[in-house]
């Protein structure tokens, strides 16, 4: 199954993808660090335990994903789960004060 999540080129959003496509999100981290999705919001839609699953609405939507792990300032990586294979879609520090990633996506 392919990633349905593309980086936009031209910046006014985070990600392009084809409205109605699934995606599936994933966290990673180093070893020696758990980390876990604790909650994902996607067009006012909730999802709390996995999998982290959402399909892409029409326009433009706004995703926020909650993370926690076991060590402040672990590199974690946020992942489309593309059955198979995965593709990064962020990179960043778990900050245990600032725990959600918010991204916007817009349908093509």
């Amino acid at each position: 199954m392919p990633c349905n999540l593309k980086l936009s080129p031209t910046g006014d959003v985070n990600f392009l993808g084809t409205a109605g496509a699934s995606v599936t999100l994933k966290l990673t981290a180093p070893d020696g660090v758990d980390a876990e999705i604790v909650h994902v919001r996607y067009g006012g839609n909730g999802i709390s335990k996995p999998p982290f699953m959402f399909t892409i609405n029409a326009g433009v939507t706004f995703l926020v994903v909650v993370v926690e792990a076991t060590k402040a300032g672990a590199v974690l990586q946020l992942r489309e789960d593309c059955g198979g294979s995965d593709q990064v879609l962020s990179t960043f520090h778990f900050d245990p004060q600032n725990p959600g990633r918010g991204f916007f996506i817009k349908s093509v």
